[in-house]
C-alpha cells in the first residue's frame, strides 16, 4: 500500500492516507515522500468530496470510520489489488503466486530483467537492490507481479490474485496459512484451484513438481503447464544450469528451487543459461529475506518469516549454512494465523534444533489485531519447545541476548517490528 501510493504522487496524483500503525521501512519511505499522516490513527475528517477514488487495505474493518464515512459520502472504494488490476490491464501480466518464495522469485526475475535492460513494470512485497521502490508502474508492456492469495479487502474478500489474469503464471509451493480467513486446507486450496483455472489456455502455468498439491490443481489446467524442481549445487556450492554454471550469493533449498523457477521462466522468453548466471551471480536477496544486516561477531541474519513453512526452511537453512556455529533463533508471531492458540500448533517440529530458540510475541500488536492473548505455555505447547524462550518487549529481546555471549550467528524472522527493536543499533 505504501509503494503504491508512493507512485501514485510519483506520476502527479494527489495522495493522502491514513493507518493505525506504520512500520520500517513503509514509515521512512512514506516521510521521505512527505506521505507520511501528520496522526496515526482513523479519522472520518480525512474523507472529504474532492476524493476521487478511495484504496481500502485488508486491515481495515468493516466498522472503520474513515470507511463508513466514504461509504456515505458515495465515493468510489476499490482495493488494492482492483486498482494494481486496473492499472496494469493492457500490460503483459507475469504472476509469481503461492505460500512461500513469491517475494523472491520476482525479486529474481526483476533482477534478471534490470541486469539485461529488458524494460519492466513491477509490483513486490519487498524492497530490491537496484530498483528504487517495491512498486513502480510506468506503462511498460511487461509487468512482474507478486500475486498474494490474502484477501483484497473486507469489501472485496477475494484473493488478491485473481484480480490479476496472469498470462504468465508461476507457482512456488501451498502450506496452509491465513487462517483466519482461511479456516481449513480446503479453503486456502480453493482461490489457488480459481487461479489456475481462470488462466487461459493461451496462457502458461510453472510450477515446483514435487509439490502435491500444485500436481493436483494443474492437472485442471487449461493452460500449457510445465514443472521445475531445484538447480544442482556442487559440493564447492556451484550451482548448475545446462552446462553453465555459477556462484550464487544466497543459499538453501528454498533458494535453489526458486532459481529454477526463474531459469525455466527465463528460458521460455530466449534468455541463455550464459545471462542467466552473468545477471543472477550479482543477485543478492530481497529486503528481509536472508539479508545480512551484520556480517560478524555475531552474524546478524533478517528475514521475513512469518508461517510454519518459512520458519522451518529458513532456520534449516541457515543451520545448514553455519554448521558448528552457535545460533540463536527469534521468531516473531505477529500474522493473525499465528496469533491464534488453534494454529500455533501448525508449528510443532518446524523452529529447527539450535542452541538458542526464542518466540516474540507482542501483546500490543495482538490488541491491534483483535486476538485473543496467549500465555507462554500455550505457545510453547503448540511449537512442542519446553525449553522455548517467549519474549514480550524489546526490552525483553535485547536482555535474553545479553545473557547468551556465546551467540555466533542471530536469526531474526518476523514481518512485524520486534516491538520496536532498532536492528541497527543492537550490538552497540
Amino acid at each position: 500500500m505504501h509503494a503504491i501510493a508512493i507512485d501514485l504522487q510519483r506520476s502527479g496524483n494527489i495522495v493522502t492516507g491514513s493507518d493505525d500503525a506504520i512500520y520500517e521501512p513503509s514509515r521512512s519511505r512514506l516521510s521521505r515522500a512527505r506521505l507520511l499522516p501528520e496522526t496515526i490513527g482513523w479519522h472520518a475528517g480525512h474523507i472529504t468530496d474532492d476524493i476521487d477514488t478511495v484504496v481500502l487495505g485488508m486491515h481495515a474493518h468493516l466498522d472503520n470510520p474513515e470507511l463508513l464515512r466514504a461509504q456515505d459520502m458515495d465515493l468510489d472504494i476499490v482495493s488494492f489489488p482492483e486498482l494494481l488490476g486496473q492499472m496494469t490491464a493492457d500490460c503483459h501480466r507475469v504472476v509469481v503466486a503461492g505460500s512461500h518464495g513469491k517475494t523472491t522469485i520476482a525479486a529474481m526475475m526483476v533482477h534478471l530483467l534490470h541486469e539485461l535492460d529488458i524494460p519492466f513494470d513491477h509490483a513486490l512485497g519487498a524492497q530490491v537492490p537496484g530498483l528504487s521502490s517495491p512498486v513502480s508502474l510506468t506503462g511498460e508492456d511487461l509487468v512482474i507481479i507478486e500475486g498474494d492469495e490474502y484477501l483484497s479487502s473486507r469489501l472485496d474478500p477475494v484473493s488478491k490474485f485473481l484480480h490479476y489474469s496472469p498470462h504468465e503464471l508461476i507457482l512456488t509451493g501451498i502450506a496452509w496459512d491465513h487462517v483466519n480467513v482461511f479456516p481449513t486446507m480446503e479453503d486456502y486450496l480453493a482461490p489457488f484451484q480459481q487461479l489456475v483455472e481462470e488462466t487461459s489456455r493461451h496462457d502458461s502455468i510453472i510450477y515446483y513438481g514435487e509439490d502435491p498439491h500444485l500436481a493436483r490443481l494443474v492437472s485442471a489446467a487449461q493452460a500449457e503447464v510445465t514443472p521445475y524442481t531445484r538447480l544442482v549445487r556442487s559440493e564447492e556450492g556451484m550451482l548448475q544450469v545446462d552446462g553453465e554454471a555459477f556462484r550464487p550469493n544466497v543459499f538453501g533449498d528454498h533458494n535453489d528451487q526458486n532459481l529454477a523457477a526463474v531459469y525455466t521462466w527465463a528460458k521460455r522468453r530466449g534468455i541463455t543459461a550464459k545471462q542467466f548466471c552473468q545477471a543472477m551471480t550479482s543477485f543478492s536477496g530481497a529486503a528481509r529475506r536472508l539479508q545480512v544486516i551484520r556480517s560478524e561477531d555475531p552474524i546478524v541474519y533478517q528475514d521475513y518469516a512469518h508461517a510454519p513453512s518459512k520458519l522451518k526452511a529458513t532456520t534449516a537453512a541457515v543451520q545448514s549454512h553455519h554448521a558448528g556455529k552457535v545460533i540463536c533463533g527469534i521468531y516473531e508471531l505477529h500474522t493473525y494465523s499465528s496469533m491464534d492458540p488453534a494454529f500455533v500448533r501448525q508449528y510443532r517440529h518446524h523452529f529447527v534444533d539450535m542452541a538458542y530458540r526464542a518466540v516474540f510475541y507482542d501483546e500490543d500488536a495482538v490488541r491491534i489485531k483483535r486476538r485473543q492473548v496467549m500465555t507462554d505455555a500455550q505457545i510453547r505447547e503448540g511449537f512442542g519447545i519446553q525449553e522455548l524462550h517467549v519474549l514480550r518487549t524489546a526490552k525483553a529481546i535485547k536482555s535474553f541476548l545479553r545473557s547468551c555471549p556465546d551467540i555466533e550467528v542471530l536469526l531474526l524472522m518476523s514481518s512485524g517490528s520486534l516491538g520496536g527493536l532498532d536492528l541497527e543499533r543492537l550490538y552497540d
